[in-house]
């Protein structure tokens, strides 16, 4: 079995604004008056990327849409000192307030504070959880599909996808949240649909190296959202960085290193066979032509890919031709009542005589011995049946 799990490309140049983060706030002195014409810069900490507005008469500022990450925010205006708030953390579809408070003195001078996630969000009515990337990545996974995290968060609860270990169910969208049924959920992938038209099914799986972050949403939805009657799963894909980074991986399970079952040892059964290698790289970093252009802190790309392998031998029993029927002879073929299945040659169909007036019916003669000979047997026949495996018990 073969299975291209998830490729993947993106270029940092323009943030999509359907999952991103927006950050607004005021700007006063220390006596609470506002400070109208003040510059305010927020930096992306690892691409170096600045996005900044200032203030309006009433000192109130609203940044661009902006991706899930860690930033740094700066105030400025004549006769201030610099305000500098590090360790912001945007997430998901996360709206941040963040006044900022300006001490008279000179641009030269600064003050630096660092920025505490609200323990309470006011901003917005949708409630939703965010599952961040070094959970995505510390939490063992079958088939590495961050899909299975989703019955971690509250409200979510699984069908399929909880019981079913096989790597095929990487489309399912079965999982219900806040009681809404299986394949009415949304899925997006850095604000693009991630749905398809069979069912809602999810179109594609990003691998767990390149999930920034995702966030659940369970209800109510803001009004960019609620295109089905389902939630709402918003994954954040990683993005390239000022500095040229990546990773590979290697997950492999083989039958050679397990041991025979409790039940297979009992019945005398052998170790089932079993081979997949899961495997895969990423790598990231800003966009560079040598002697053409430099893309540090302004243009990025990140790729990544992932691969699956699986062979599995599993057990089956079915019914297959015996000895006798492989030679035409059907004269011990029985059905489940025990009568026997009787056998008719299509080269004697006629008319039935006795049929009623007005009535057409058709009859055949049985073969004699209810065997077909031999030299009725068909080249094309003979072929098939040499596809059907032997029978290694009694039927």
């Amino acid at each position: 079995m073969s299975k291209l799990a998830c490729l993947l490309f993106s270029l940092a140049l323009f943030p999509l604004s359907a999952q991103n983060a927006v950050v607004s706030g005021r700007v006063s002195d220390s006596s609470q008056a506002v400070v109208p014409g003040a510059t305010v810069k927020i930096t992306n900490t690892r691409t170096n990327i600045v996005n900044q507005t200032t203030t309006n008469a009433e000192g109130y500022y609203g940044l661009p849409p902006l991706s899930p990450g860690e930033y740094s925010l700066t105030a400025t205006a004549a006769g201030f000192k610099e305000s500098r708030v590090d360790s912001i953390v945007l997430e998901i579809g996360q709206q941040r307030v963040i006044p900022i408070m300006l001490q008279p003195g000179d641009l030269k001078e600064s003050i630096t504070i660092s920025e505490d996630a609200p323990l309470l969000v006011t901003s917005r009515a949708d409630r939703g959880t965010v599952v961040e990337n070094q959970f995505v990545q510390s939490i063992p996974l079958n088939t590495r599909n961050p899909l299975f995290l989703l019955n971690l968060t509250p409200g979510v609860t699984t069908g399929r996808l909880a019981g079913d270990n096989t790597a095929s169910q990487s489309t399912t969208n079965n999982f219900r949240i806040n009681g809404g049924r299986g394949g009415t959920n949304e899925i997006l992938i850095d604000g693009a649909a991630n749905t398809g038209t069979y069912n809602n099914q999810v179109s594609a799986i990003p691998q767990v190296d390149a999930v920034q972050e995702f966030k659940v949403n369970t209800s109510p939805y803001a009004p960019e959202f609620g295109r089905t009657g389902g939630g709402l799963i918003s994954f954040a894909i990683k993005s390239g960085t000022n500095q040229l980074h990546g990773s590979a991986h290697e997950f492999l399970r083989n039958s050679v290193l397990d041991s025979n079952g409790f039940n297979a040892n009992r019945a005398g059964q052998p170790r089932r066979n079993f081979r997949r290698n899961q495997f895969g790289g990423t790598i990231g970093g800003p966009i560079a032509i040598p002697k053409l252009y430099n893309g540090h802190s302004r243009s990025f790309f990140f790729f990544a890919y992932e691969g699956l392998r699986e062979r599995s031998l599993n057990a089956y029993t079915g019914t297959v031709p015996s000895d006798l029927e492989r030679r035409g002879d059907f004269s011990r073929s029985l059905e489940a009542n025990g009568n026997l299945i009787r056998i008719y040659d299509p080269r004697t169909t006629q008319l039935d005589p006795n049929r009623p007036a007005g009535t057409t019916r058709y009859i055949r003669d049985l073969f004699p011995g209810n065997a077909v000979p031999s030299a009725l047997l068909g080249t094309y026949a003979k072929n098939i049946l040499g596809y059907y495996p032997a029978a290694n018990q009694a039927g």
